[in-house]
């Protein structure tokens, strides 16, 4: 598993980079077409079609930009409906258009198949960049 666990751990990292950088489109060759995305309120986004449009609306908001750090990612192989389950524990730095900077706790857990993401749930308080983006 130990390699397998660095080729998981970089797949990783270079999801969240191409996320922080609005111009890479490779981003969504990472995800399977079926790809089911659940928010902390519970909500789903369910296939990468309906997830496109809301990614897009995101990273083409200028009003901030992000930075994902990755604190820790931990990979287990022990589910046996996929290849890889990924819990991350990150910290997102957002740069505000009116100078604000602020960091958000996010911690996600990743289900891979095939090196595709197919499942990510997110649990992160948006609050406090809804409220420094209203200021």
């Amino acid at each position: 598993m130990r390699n397998n666990e660095e080729k998981v751990k970089a797949f990783i990292v270079n999801h969240f980079k191409s996320f922080d950088d609005n111009s890479d489109t490779s981003l969504y060759n990472r995800y399977d077409e079926n790809f089911v995305f659940v928010g902390s309120d519970g909500n789903e986004i369910n296939g990468l079609g309906s997830l496109k449009p809301v990614f897009e609306s995101i990273r083409q908001d200028d009003s901030y930009s992000t930075k994902h750090n990755l604190l820790n990612i931990i990979v287990r192989e022990d589910d046996p409906n996929v290849d890889y389950v990924v819990a991350t524990d990150i910290r997102v730095d957002y740069a505000l258009k009116n100078g604000k900077k602020l960091s958000i706790p996010v911690a996600n857990f990743i289900k891979i198949k095939n090196f595709k993401l197919i499942e990510q749930k997110a649990f992160v308080d948006f609050l406090p960049l809804f409220k420094a983006l209203s200021e």
